[in-house]
């Protein structure tokens, strides 16, 4: 009895000791105790947890094992076990001493919660979600597993589910500023996102001072596109935690979608300073640079980032593209191909080595490679580049078929969506009503009107619906029987199509150039005439810039100043066209130059009235890859447009005229970003130019 005695009073001394953090008296007497009994299971125990709690995981681990043997099953060893290997990053063996400790103790809310959170870590979210459940189901009012719960939910993509949990912890633990984040998480993943942002505000509320909720709270904004908000909060987050690389980068990704690519260069090169090893802020900012037409930049940055993760397939890819925007086809080949060795089977890559392909001229190979990337995983993207790639190569009939996949785009199957009518696929249309959505940009919309009047031949009643500046330049359309404000209530009809989807539908793929299908206004050509009257001899029109929201618009869009070549060439006024973004360039231009500007009321009515008069009254338009020169051709004025050596699908490769429009000559750069060739070309023609044979 004395012995037991003694035994017990020890066993009490060592935990006191442990608990009051006397870990080296603990283990001391632990070590005596083990001396005299060293198969003593309760020593050997408490011997492994002291140095567990000490920081000495892997000396702690023999003390156990020893005690397994001694004890068997016991679930409280097993239990100490685990711990004790989790401590030790051995997160499977550590799962399986959980598991086992919870089946001898199913009752036991510390088995299955570790067990969960363990499991969790492993990324087995299912069987942690199964674990956390028994867990809250012994202590319903333990907020840590429904915490654990949720996130668990959270990892194995049940949002819904993932936002009960939080709600239980939150009810639970009412201050508890991550659980109510976590609840904000869910709900933006559910969908939830105005009950997101509550929960955000809520935590904020909560402690004020926690970046992660001011962050938090930026990405809900910025998915409502509130991008006022979302700056405000994330740079909340930033004055909290000026080194927080992650609120950097989503501040920047604000900015980058608003297209104030400066801005955004600016946060990214913080973020990477910050936080130098994530590939993805080295991404974007290389995408900035690109887009702000600086691919040597674009360069430098991926060289450094690719010289500390040589190993990121993603960084030498988007290498890759950088030397396909250089017009370093060779080397960008060599990029894609390290990164293909890396991930063989990575669509995206496969695509982009595609794009390079494309862009380098080489279709057919660029055709192959689409094919194989679209085999590995059947994206829209993909198969909207091998679309545009086999357009490009004038193989219609598959390729207007490709074309189609563009209607999953959300923002083209929103504006389809609630037509009234049957979706038209090629049905007879005599004594029917179709209306025709326009669904991307003006000059595709111009480009495309020209399908209505085969339409109305057929027999149909046709209505256009698209945005209500264009109203009065169609208004003259031969064919159309209407022409509606797509943001108001749309007519009744029988069918509805979109309109770019009209060749494939038709399925014929001869092009219906003929002759002019639009007309300017006759009053204002009249008006622009007697203010033109004043210079004499040829006038020819310029226009440089597109919209900057387009993608590629730093490849098809050049300085205005480029243009200068083309002043000396001939003796004529030259007049401009460019409205809008790019008329700050005017200021550019030599002040001797015969340049008339109409000023910046142009086309205040309504889109593009003004310039088609205005275009009836030149001898010729010069421009760049925008609206302008569809316009032109659908007004049958001569044009010529400048190409970028990678031109957009509709210009085809190696032709100098174009089957969409007649009038048109084409002038091509003869490397990738060589404005100079592209213009010296149309000066050379310019100067034996005359009106006469200006149709080329």
């Amino acid at each position: 009895m004395a012995a037991n005695d003694e035994k017990s009073g020890r066993l009490e001394a060592v935990e006191a000791l442990f608990r009051s953090g006397d870990l080296k008296a603990a283990g001391d007497l632990c070590r005596d105790a083990l001396k005299a009994d060293p198969k003593n299971w309760q020593f050997l125990q408490l011997m492994a947890m002291t140095l567990n709690e000490a920081g000495l995981a892997d000396q702690a681990l023999p003390f156990l094992q020893r005690c397994l043997q001694i004890r068997g099953a016991d679930s409280a060893v097993l239990f100490n076990y685990g711990v004790v290997l989790r401590n030790m990053y051995r997160f499977v063996q550590a799962v399986r001493a959980f598991r086992h400790a919870a089946e001898a103790s199913p009752e036991r809310f510390d088995c299955w919660f570790n067990l969960g959170e363990t499991l969790s870590r492993l990324g087995r979210f299912e069987e942690a979600a199964e674990a956390l459940c028994k867990a809250a189901s012994i202590e319903p009012d333990n907020p840590d597993a429904w915490f654990n719960l949720g996130n668990a939910y959270l990892g194995r993509g049940d949002f819904d589910a993932a936002v009960d949990a939080f709600e239980n912890t939150v009810a639970r633990a009412p201050e508890g500023v991550e659980a109510i984040n976590n609840l904000g998480l869910a709900m933006k993943a559910a969908g939830r996102m105005s009950d997101a942002i509550a929960a955000f505000r809520r935590a904020i509320d909560a402690d004020s001072q926690a970046p992660a909720s001011h962050d938090n709270l930026g990405n809900a904004l910025a998915a409502t596109g509130d991008a006022a908000g979302a700056i405000a909060a994330f740079l909340e987050a930033l004055r909290l935690k000026p080194d927080y690389a992650g609120a950097r980068f989503n501040l920047a990704a604000v900015y980058f979608n608003q297209r104030q690519f400066p801005a955004a260069e600016a946060e990214l090169r913080l973020a990477v300073n910050a936080e130098p090893g994530n590939p993805e802020t080295c991404l974007k900012l290389a995408l900035c640079l690109q887009l702000q037409n600086d691919p040597e930049g674009a360069r430098r940055e991926l060289e450094v980032a690719i010289e500390r993760l040589p190993g990121d397939a993603a960084l030498l890819a988007q290498m890759g593209n950088v030397m396909r925007d250089l017009g370093e086809f060779d080397q960008g080949r060599d990029y894609f191909a390290q990164a293909l060795t890396l991930q063989p089977v990575n669509p995206v890559i496969v695509g982009n080595l595609a794009l390079a392909n494309q862009h380098e001229g080489k279709l057919p190979e660029a055709i192959e490679t689409y094919r194989r990337a679209k085999q590995i995983e059947d994206r829209e993207n993909i198969r909207s580049n091998l679309a545009r790639a086999l357009l490009l190569g004038g193989h219609y009939r598959e390729g207007w078929a490709e074309f189609e996949t563009r209607l999953s785009e959300p923002a083209v199957a929103a504006m389809m969506k609630g037509l009234a009518g049957l979706p038209w696929n090629g049905e007879p249309l005599d004594g029917k009503t179709i209306l025709l959505r326009s669904e991307q940009g003006i000059g595709d919309a111009i480009q495309f009107a020209r399908y209505v009047k085969p339409l109305a031949d057929a027999g149909a009643r046709v209505l256009l619906a698209g945005a209500a500046r264009l109203e009065a330049l169609f208004s003259g359309l031969e064919g159309l029987a209407g022409y509606v404000d797509a943001a108001g209530a749309l007519p009744g009809a029988d069918y509805h199509a979109p309109l770019m989807s009209l060749p494939h539908r038709m399925g014929d793929v001869r092009i219906p150039a003929g002759g002019p299908y639009l007309k300017a206004e006759a009053k204002r050509i009249a008006d622009w005439r007697a203010r033109f009257d004043a210079f004499g001899g040829l006038k020819i029109g310029i226009a440089w810039q597109g919209n900057p929201d387009y993608e590629m618009d730093y490849a098809r869009s050049l300085p205005a100043v480029r243009l200068e070549p083309l002043f000396g060439a001939v003796n004529a006024h030259f007049v401009v066209l460019q409205q809008g973004f790019g008329r700050d360039q005017i200021a550019a231009l030599a002040s001797h130059y015969p340049i008339i500007d109409p000023g910046e009321l142009v086309d205040q009515d309504a889109a593009f009235v003004d310039t088609a008069a205005i275009m009836a009254n030149l001898d010729l338009i010069i421009t760049s890859d925008t609206a302008i020169p569809h316009l032109a051709g659908a007004l049958g004025r001569p044009v010529w447009v400048l190409l970028p050596f990678a031109p957009d699908w509709r210009w085809m490769l190696g032709r100098h005229d174009s089957p969409w429009y007649p009038d048109m000559r084409l002038f091509r750069q003869t490397r990738p970003r060589d404005w100079p060739s592209a213009v010296a070309a149309a000066a050379a023609c310019l100067r034996d130019w005359r009106p006469e044979t200006s149709s080329g």
